[in-house]
């Protein structure tokens, strides 16, 4: 609720990545992949996926400026 990202596979992976940022979380990588891979195999479009990755890495970023 905070980060402003959905409960769709594209929101919890844009959640994974600002959590990835903020703790270093290896559990936080696996689940990116396996939502990446999940794409992949369902050949589904990865831009919506790949703007909320980017947008979780980059709120990752300020919060801990």
């Amino acid at each position: 609720m905070l980060t402003g990202f959905g409960t769709d596979c594209p929101g919890e992976l844009g959640l994974q990545a600002f959590n990835l940022d903020q703790n270093g979380s290896p559990l936080a990588v696996m689940l990116i992949f396996g939502g990446m891979l999940s794409c992949l195999q369902n050949d589904e479009p990865l831009e919506e996926l790949l703007e909320s990755l980017s947008r979780g890495f980059a709120m990752g970023l300020k919060a801990r400026a």
